[in-house]
C-alpha cells in the first residue's frame, strides 16, 4: 500500500495563477502556519524529502524523491530510504511528487489561508527557513513564495522568552524534550516525521500560551531571511521612522538592535497598552528588553498609536 500525501495535486500547478493575497497586511493580521521539513542530511546542500505544515485544523504533507541517498544519520532519524525511484518510510512506500510539484502544492496551501502567513518552525531560523528558501530559489519561485509569506518565526526563541526558569536551569529546548515535559510525550513516537512534528509543535504553542505578541517579537521579515548579509531593513528604518518622536536616541538604538521595527511596534500596540509595556520591559538576560521607565513607554505608545491612526486616515482619503 502506498501512503498518500495531503494536498490537491490537480490544482498545484495553478497555485500561483490565483488572485494574489494583499501585501499590505501587518504581522498582527497574518495567519500562523507551523511547518517542518525532513532532509537527506544536515548540510545546506542536502535535499528536502518531506514538507509538512499545519494551520489550525488544516494540514499539509508532501514527500519528494531525492536525487541522492540519505546520510546514515538522516536515514536513522527519519526512518526513510530511497529504493530506485521509490521512497519508503519504514516499510511503507509513500506517494512522491517532484520538487516543483511539491512546492507548488505548498504555495496553494498557503494561498488557501486567505491571508499572508508567518511560517513558524522549531529552530526555523537556523535550519528549516534557509532550506525552504533555497528550494524556492532553485525552482525560481521566490517571488511567488514572497506573495504568501510575510516572515518567519522560530519557536526556539519564543519558548526561551516564555520559559525563563528553564533557561536558568539550563534545561534542553529540543522539541522532543519539550514534548516530554509539557505534553506528556504525546506523539513523541512519531518524532522526525514532519507532519507529526508540526502537530506536536502547534500543541506546544497552544499549551504554553505563546500569544501573537510573542510571535511578532520573534518574527524576521522575508527580506531579512533572504539577505542575511545585511541588517533587517525594517529595523534600520526604525531609527529613521522615529526621528520626529520624543524618545531618546538611546531608546531608538535599543529598538533597532532588538529588531523592533515600526511595523512590529505598531502591531503590538494594537494588542493594547499592557502588551506594549510587556514587550518593552520584558526581562532578557536579567535586563529589560528596552526600558522599564513608565514615562518613556507611555510616550512611545501614544506616538505609535497616533501615527498608526493618521496613516489609516490617509489611506482612506
Amino acid at each position: 500500500m502506498i501512503l498518500r500525501a495531503f494536498g490537491d495535486r490537480s490544482r498545484r500547478e495553478t497555485a500561483c495563477a490565483q488572485e494574489e493575497v494583499p501585501d499590505h497586511t501587518g504581522y498582527q493580521d497574518c495567519e500562523i502556519v507551523v511547518f517542518d521539513i525532513e532532509t537527506t542530511g544536515l548540510c545546506l546542500t542536502d535535499e528536502i524529502v518531506q514538507l509538512a505544515a499545519v494551520c489550525g485544523e488544516a494540514d499539509f504533507n508532501v514527500y519528494i524523491l531525492p536525487r541522492k541517498k540519505f546520510s546514515p544519520e538522516a536515514a536513522s532519524v527519519t526512518k526513510m530510504k530511497k529504493v530506485d525511484d521509490k521512497l519508503f518510510v519504514g516499510d511503507a512506500e509513500v506517494e512522491i511528487l517532484s520538487a516543483r510539484g511539491a512546492f507548488m502544492s505548498f504555495l496553494y496551501f498557503l494561498k488557501s489561508r486567505k491571508k499572508p502567513c508567518i511560517l513558524v518552525a522549531h529552530n526555523g531560523f537556523g535550519f528549516d527557513a534557509p532550506r525552504v528558501l533555497k528550494l524556492a530559489g532553485s525552482l525560481h519561485l521566490m517571488k511567488e513564495f514572497k506573495t504568501f509569506v510575510k516572515g518567519f518565526g522560530d519557536t526556539w526563541y519564543m519558548l526561551k522568552d516564555r520559559l525563563p526558569e528553564r533557561v536558568q536551569k539550563k534545561l534542553s529546548f529540543s522539541q522532543p524534550d519539550l514534548v516530554k515535559d509539557y505534553l506528556n510525550g504525546d506523539g513523541i513516537d512519531n518524532a522526525h516525521n514532519a507532519l507529526a512534528d508540526v502537530k506536536m509543535l502547534q500543541n506546544l504553542i497552544t499549551k504554553l500560551k505563546i500569544n501573537m505578541v510573542t510571535i511578532i517579537i520573534n518574527t524576521r521579515s522575508f527580506e531579512f531571511m533572504t539577505d542575511q548579509k545585511s541588517a533587517d531593513p525594517s529595523a534600520i528604518n526604525c531609527m529613521e521612522s522615529l526621528h520626529d518622536e520624543k524618545v531618546t536616541r538611546d531608546i531608538k538604538l535599543r529598538l533597532s538592535k532588538a529588531g523592533l521595527s515600526r511595523l512590529k511596534l505598531e502591531a503590538v500596540c494594537k494588542n493594547g497598552k499592557e502588551a506594549f509595556h510587556m514587550l518593552m520591559s520584558q526581562s532578557v538576560c536579567a535586563k529589560p528588553r528596552i526600558t522599564k521607565a513608565k514615562n518613556t513607554m507611555v510616550k512611545l505608545f501614544e506616538a505609535l498609536t497616533k501615527k498608526a491612526i493618521d496613516n489609516e486616515d490617509r489611506s482612506e482619503i
